[in-house]
């Protein structure tokens, strides 16, 4: 739980994207530029690029703007940025969108509620990763989806990252997958991280972190902030944090989707065969709830 009410810090920490270098004119028309030299990509090689991310370019005026905002209204820089995400998004992996349920029961990964800024909050829960050569890729997959879900949430006002590192270790820690965390939010969700906060890191870790602090540009490096026990309710308060960062939350982060498919149809779809699927099984096990590891799967 967290300090008592009249303990609790009334200072707040969290900050917010859209206080930073946003321009004081309107620049709508760097926009429309921005959007037609798209269109005008679109048009030449329209299977490059998803239906969805069509449909945005056309009518969804942030998902245009923001390019322009990352790159300080460039709109030569913006456009090649754009064009290389939209790419990147229509690639093979990171086009899947049904991941197996155990991606969401072991709840290492989630957005949840926001922080005191308004910010939508992605929780990594590093002692739970695991380096699964067979499926990092999917993982990959699975951790933009969820970036961009708390994306959309947010509706422009920016995510906070979130590593917990209570009870992590070196053998928990995936520079590949790190270094796609940071470069996923940096170069396809422009302007939308607000900052990103290390929770309880162990001395002997801080190496890690000096090594991810040089992967940001100058303009980012100041944005990773630190928190433990007591300073994480300067970013959020204790009805909004989940019980592992003593919250009072009820919401349950370990929530299926909708579309989620069990790690048997996953294997099946990813080409992997019984024994690869069994050490995959075992892997998961490890951090699944009792109570959730002994249920059924659900029907195929």
């Amino acid at each position: 739980m967290g300090p008592d009410n009249e303990k609790a810090p009334t200072k707040c920490s969290a900050v917010s994207t859209m206080d930073r270098s946003m321009p004081d004119f309107d620049y709508s028309h760097l926009t429309n530029e921005l959007r037609q030299l798209v269109i005008e990509d679109i048009k030449a090689d329209p299977k490059r690029f998803s239906p969805e991310d069509i449909q945005k370019v056309y009518s969804d005026e942030w998902f245009i703007a923001r390019y322009l905002l990352r790159v300080k209204l460039d709109v030569k820089s913006a456009h090649q940025m754009l064009r290389k995400a939209l790419e990147f998004r229509n690639s093979p992996i990171i086009s899947i969108r049904e991941f197996p349920e155990e991606f969401y029961k072991i709840g290492a990964l989630f957005h949840y509620e926001p922080d005191r800024k308004g910010n939508i909050p992605v929780y990594m829960r590093v002692r739970m990763n695991q380096k699964i050569p067979l499926v990092t890729q999917f993982l990959k997959s699975f951790l933009f989806r969820v970036i961009e879900e708390a994306d959309q949430r947010a509706g422009g006002k920016g995510i906070a990252l979130v590593f917990d590192l209570q009870g992590a270790g070196f053998n928990n820690i995936d520079m590949d997958m790190l270094f796609f965390v940071i470069t996923t939010l940096v170069n396809y969700f422009p302007k939308g991280l607000s900052y990103m906060l290390v929770h309880e890191l162990p001395w002997i870790m801080r190496s890690v972190w000096v090594i991810a602090r040089q992967w940001l540009s100058e303009d980012h490096k100041d944005l990773v902030k630190f928190s433990d026990a007591q300073t994480i309710y300067e970013y959020f308060v204790e009805e909004n944090l989940p019980d592992f960062l003593g919250g009072t939350c009820k919401r349950d982060y370990r929530a299926l989707a909708s579309n989620c498919i069990t790690i048997a149809q996953a294997a099946k779809r990813w080409d992997l065969n019984e024994e690869e699927l069994y050490r995959i099984k075992k892997r998961f096990a490890t951090y699944l709830p009792p109570e959730v590891e002994d249920q059924p799967q659900h029907a195929g």
